[in-house]
Order: structure tokens, then sequence, then C-alpha cells
């Protein structure tokens, strides 16, 4: 990922981003994660985030891609540390972060004008509110 922000690559922005997805989504499978390892996976992509996000801004060209991936990452991440056994979200509590999350997903998209970020936003607030409490 360093190596496609240095080298201002977006095609392999779009390998790393998706080799650090691959990498999480085996690592939370061979560790049978629970709620809170998922967890804590969403604040580190989160945090990769928001790192690739200030890069962007900076004038990193690669940056971006990686931004876009590891946000979906994220919430992805994010949403699977509330289902439950049942496929039920496991509390209120987690729900309604989930709404401020995808709502500040939306908004921050917009000011960033980044799509991917927007439509991360757009279909976690359409995914909360279709699931049923």
């Amino acid at each position: 990922a360093a190596l496609a922000v240095y080298w201002r690559s977006s095609a392999l922005a779009h390998c790393a981003a998706l080799g650090l997805l691959v990498a999480a989504g085996w690592l939370a499978v061979k560790l049978e994660a629970n709620a809170w390892t998922l967890l804590a996976f969403a604040v580190v992509l989160m945090a990769a985030a928001a790192v690739a996000r200030f890069l962007r801004e900076r004038g990193q060209a690669g940056a971006g891609v990686l931004y876009g991936w590891l946000a979906w990452a994220a919430m992805g991440f994010y949403v699977a540390c509330g289902v439950g056994d049942h496929g039920q979200p496991l509390n209120l509590a987690h729900r309604f972060a989930w709404l401020l999350l995808g709502g500040a997903l939306t908004a921050l998209g917009r000011a960033d004008r980044m799509g991917a970020i927007t439509t991360v936003g757009v279909l976690s607030l359409i995914d909360v509110s279709l699931t049923g409490i």
C-alpha cells in the first residue's frame, strides 16, 4: 500500500487495498473473531482510512483509492460485529452508532467529493433502516 501511494499508482492501490481486505477477512476467520475483535478490526481499518484521507488531501494520487476501500472494509467489519448468530443486531446502541456512522460517512463523502465514501454511507443508512429492530 505504501508503494502505491509513493508511486502514485491507482492500479497498484486497488490491488494493495484488496490484499489488505482479504488479509483482514482471513485473519478474522482464522481467529474465530468475536464481536469485540471485529470491532477492533473496524477501528484499525477506519484509522488507516483516516491516514489515507490525509494523504489524499496532500495530493497523493493512490491514497484516494485506499481511502475508499478501507472505509468500505471498516464499515463492513463494524456491521459484522453487531450481528448475532441469528442475523439480528445485538442491541439498539449498535444500530444507533451504525446510523450515526452512515450519516457521517455520507457527509464526509460529499465534503471530500468521494463517490465511494458517499456510497458506503448511503448504503449503510439504507441497510440499517431496512433490517428492522
